[in-house]
């Protein structure tokens, strides 16, 4: 017995040092670069941000409720507003809604690239308009900030590439890579008949990127345990989707003689089962990625844990959401209190994890409620996409863009839950990222909330990202 806990506290010294060893050999991944003067926010390009934000381009689930007029509208103010991209850039309407702009690089060899920002915003609904501060329609400046829906998704990373593009061309600069501007009109229901034409119209030319850029990133602030420093994702990767409808259909009844396969009761359980019967947590690539670049700026004691995943990584998946999600989203069932339904209908939306797919997600499902009485179907899937790189030049030119304009900030690849117009590039791009230089913190009023408003600063950090970006590029 005292030869066996002498082994237990070999084992258990081996195993500190062993901790100890890789925390204090975890190494910053962080790269020191000086700030940038930056270019001070004018008052034109606080108005022409106001202005966008005027123009009512909203995406509706039901596309009978689709009005085109302020989308055509917006393409007149980007033309009347932007007067030498119009002119120089060869401005397009692709599939009547959306715009594509070339600005022909100085060598036609060199692979050419893409930045992506959508036109439509999502509806306000009508019971929330007085909780807004300002009509969520006007722009108003209020507390330092632009308000408005849209303002941070995404006309703030629209307008600010036209901003930047227009001081591009009025100092006389042209790129070395061909440069597209691709601005699809229905990003918030798919983008399959914006940003997919515009993928489509590229792939038809000949056209493959060496990169595109969208949103799907932020500077995150006060999200991550353990640091103070604001931390600039670039989405190296994001989640699919798929929404599953689950119905069952029963004969009904009176509510004073319940049966006991009714449907509200029988699809309920369904839900439970479900609930309780979760993905697994799952280490990948770019979760590693994140770690390795999050981790040796933390404390002791969470450098610790990060720096050696392989075992606490069960730990650091479920704080991080690492799996495909489970979230039941509408329920509707019965017409009066005293009738048994007929028929009951959830919808459940999942987030899937890269590596896993669609099919993967039914089969789950299909054996977590195992009940045949409860029929499973959905419409159509978004997969999760493939995982870019971020050992490219193009990833540290970000990084390096991101820290001249923000000093002080942290980068790191990561992955994005939502879904963004990326997923109609992949085949004309080697490079996927999704950033854009806007902070978020919990409990703020970001995208498709009440109150949607983009700060002044973060209006002015993106105008210069684009700016800088863009000129860093020659010498990448």
């Amino acid at each position: 017995m005292k030869k066996f806990f002498s082994i237990i506290g070999i084992l258990l010294i081996v195993l500190i040092a062993i901790l100890f060893i890789n925390t204090l050999t975890f190494k910053s991944k962080q790269v020191a670069y000086p700030a940038i003067k930056q270019t001070e926010l004018t008052q034109s390009s606080i108005t022409h941000m106001q202005e966008a934000i005027r123009y009512v381009t909203i995406s509706h689930e039901n596309a009978e409720e689709f009005n085109g007029q302020p989308f055509l509208e917006f393409h007149k103010f980007l033309t009347n507003t932007y007067p030498l991209a119009d002119s120089l850039l060869k401005p397009e309407v692709v599939n009547n809604y959306s715009l594509l702009y070339t600005w022909n690089g100085s060598n036609p060899s060199a692979k050419p690239i893409v930045l992506m920002a959508h036109i439509d915003v999502v509806p306000v609904d009508e019971p929330t308009k007085n909780d807004w501060k300002a009509d969520p329609y006007s722009g108003d400046i209020i507390e330092e900030s632009i308000w408005g829906r849209g303002s941070m998704d995404d006309k703030g990373s629209l307008i600010a590439i036209m901003e930047s593009v227009e001081q591009l061309l009025q100092e006389g600069f042209q790129p070395t890579q061909t440069i597209y501007l691709a601005f699809g009109h229905d990003e918030e229901i798919g983008g399959n008949q914006g940003a997919a034409s515009l993928g489509k119209t590229l792939k038809a030319r000949g056209v493959h990127a060496e990169f595109v850029l969208d949103e799907g990133g932020f500077i995150l602030e006060n999200f991550i345990p353990g640091i103070t420093a604001p931390v600039a994702m670039i989405a190296t990767a994001e989640k699919g989707f798929l929404t599953l409808e689950l119905t069952v259909t029963t004969n009904g009844g009176h509510s004073s003689m319940p049966t006991r396969d009714n449907a509200i009761g029988t699809l309920a359980t369904a839900i439970h089962d479900l609930e309780n019967n979760q993905f697994d947590y799952k280490m990948i690539s770019v979760t590693e990625e994140f770690i390795d670049h999050l981790g040796p700026e933390m404390p002791f004691g969470m450098k610790l844990v990060f720096a050696n995943k392989w075992l606490f990584s069960g730990m650091i998946l479920k704080g991080m959401s690492n799996h495909t999600t489970i979230a039941p989203t509408i329920i509707n069932s019965g017409v009066k209190d005293n009738v048994l339904p007929t028929k009951a209908i959830a919808k459940i939306n999942h987030r899937i994890l890269p590596g896993e797919s669609s099919e993967d997600v039914v089969a789950h499902v299909t054996k977590a409620i195992n009940n045949e009485a409860v029929k499973i179907t959905y419409e159509a899937a978004n997969e999760p996409s493939s995982i870019t790189d971020s050992d490219t030049e193009v990833f540290r030119t970000l990084a390096k863009t991101i820290v001249e304009v923000m000093p002080g900030t942290i980068v790191s690849p990561g992955l994005t839950p939502g879904g963004t117009d990326t997923k109609h590039y992949a085949d004309v791009a080697d490079y996927i990222y999704r950033f854009s230089p806007i902070r978020f913190s919990p409990g703020a009023d970001g995208p498709h909330s009440v109150n949607e408003h983009l700060p002044l600063t973060d209006y002015q950090n993106s105008i210069n990202f684009y700016y800088r970006f863009v000129k860093n590029l020659e010498s990448k």
